[in-house]
């Protein structure tokens, strides 16, 4: 494009055309031969005359703050203004752009209202009738209350919005129900093909299980978990019914449980390291199933006022959201605070060091660790929360600490003190929760593992009988199945 002459040329492969609108102003007086110019390109002014400068970066002298004056209002500093206002063609009347400026600088002046002073009476503002004639303020300065950073609040995993299952994408499962039915209909239940359709990598998203399971339902006028049911026996069958069920109703499930029974390790595995969505949902579908149960009040007659308050704070939904960034200065105030608490007399309350620990974010934690360790120590934010805090307490904030920092390792330590402890309902519960997280999070487990040389699936064969239950945790949480 030739920008003297406002045509377009031959290298934009567009047809030359005159620009019908164009602002820029003709020169009227062109030199013979060559083409019309524009600003920028006119001859000098003769000597002790100043160039005029461009119509849309220029405002008239009545736009200019006296020297002797400071604008307080939030207007542009003075040195930001144009000196001279714009001028025509020498000889020339005002056109185009210029003509409009000075028009809508004379109505602009004219409609702005003055207070005229009452005689005797002194102004407060003195310079009142010369600022309102000051130009237009489009984009006055912002003071520190707008300049909020807004985050978007964390969506709920995959199973834990029921509207969801209506915009997943439809998956072809008449392959996959013809092989349901036909394990279904042996004798001896076909436990390798429930196993293999059911790990299915494209069932690893709960809500195309769900669509599996309603296709085989309408096709069959079977409902897939009463057949499953009456088929299969043992941990084998909690872990399919629990595959069937969806997280958000074994999250329900393992609560209940948890709060009738001993200990607290199944409460941190469903409240621990959860955005406030996932909170949320298991609030609405803990409160939709048992109508005559108070979960708060449950959670607080079952652990300490210490633990509850950690908990409730859980529940309220505060947790900062996963998106919301990790600040130098706040982080770096909040591990001083913590290494204050920890490190001074016995009684220095430890409220603030379970709100902040609790309400911060993954990223958050992380860069607190890094940060209280460099300044105080490697593992020095462990060690203190440890002689600081005992019993269900110190253990349930060393299990947060330790999953944001390497939720990996968090993750295979769980498995591992499942396996050791026997206790399955636990295991299950873990190994499904990784597998429902997706292949990031079951690559994070298996990078702990090969690098201390104890790979999970060598694990899970050497703990658990032989048998369909082994075979299933194999194909949910083992090497292979991240192999896709």
């Amino acid at each position: 494009m030739n920008y003297n002459t406002g045509q377009f040329d031959q290298t934009t492969g567009h047809q030359s055309q005159e620009w019908p609108n164009s602002p820029l102003i003709p020169n009227p007086n062109p030199t013979p031969g060559l083409d019309p110019f524009y600003y920028g390109s006119e001859p000098l002014p003769p000597a002790g005359q100043h160039q005029p400068p461009h119509p849309f970066s220029s405002a008239s002298p009545l736009y200019q703050y006296p020297t002797h004056i400071t604008p307080n209002d939030g207007s542009i500093p003075p040195s930001q203004y144009a000196q001279y206002a714009p001028q025509p063609p020498y000889g020339q009347q005002l056109v185009g752009i210029q003509q409009y400026l000075q028009q809508y600088s004379q109505q602009y002046t004219q409609q702005q209202p003055i207070d005229t002073p009452q005689a005797g009476v002194a102004s407060p503002q003195p310079n009142l009738q010369w600022q309102l004639q000051q130009w237009p303020r489009y984009a006055p300065i912002l003071d520190e209350r707008q300049f909020k950073i807004y985050i978007l609040p964390t969506p709920p995993s995959p199973g834990y919005d029921e509207s969801q299952n209506v915009c997943m994408q439809h998956i072809d499962t008449t392959a996959d129900i013809k092989k349901l039915q036909a394990a279904m209909e042996e004798e001896v239940c076909g436990n390798t093909a429930l196993i293999q359709v059911l790990t299915d990598p494209k069932y690893q998203d709960p809500r195309a299980l769900h669509q599996l399971k309603t296709d085989y339902e309408r096709k069959t006028n079977n409902i897939l978990a009463e057949q499953i049911a009456s088929k299969t026996d043992g941990d084998f069958k909690v872990a399919l019914l629990a595959l069937l069920g969806g997280p958000l109703d074994y999250d329900v499930y393992t609560l209940q449980r948890a709060l009738f029974s001993e200990g607290i390790e199944a409460l941190n595995d469903v409240l621990l390291c959860r955005s406030n969505a996932d909170i949320g949902a298991i609030l609405n579908k803990y409160e939709s199933t048992y109508t005559d149960s108070d979960l708060v009040q449950l959670i607080a007659s079952k652990v300490d006022n210490s633990l509850f308050r950690l908990y409730n704070l859980i529940l309220s939904g505060t947790r900062a959201e996963d998106e919301a960034p990790a600040i130098y200065a706040e982080i770096e105030e909040e591990a001083a605070t913590i290494y204050r608490l920890t490190n001074g007399s016995p009684d220095m309350p430890t409220t603030p060091i379970v709100n902040m620990l609790a309400s911060a974010n993954i990223g958050q934690l992380r860069a607190m660790s890094i940060i209280y360790d460099r300044n105080y120590g490697k593992q020095k934010l462990d060690k203190d929360i440890s002689e600081k805090f005992s019993g269900c307490m110190k253990e349930t904030l060393l299990r947060i600490l330790h999953f944001a920092v390497d939720s990996g390792d968090s993750d295979l330590t769980g498995l591992c003190n499942a396996l050791t402890s026997q206790r399955r309902d636990i295991f299950i519960y873990r190994a499904l929760r990784l597998y429902w997280s997706g292949a990031r999070r079951l690559q994070e487990l298996h990078t702990p593992s090969m690098r201390n040389r104890r790979p999970m699936e060598t694990q899970l064969i050497y703990r658990l009988p032989n048998g369909d239950f082994r075979e299933l945790m194999i194909a949910l949480i083992g090497e292979k199945s991240t192999s896709t």
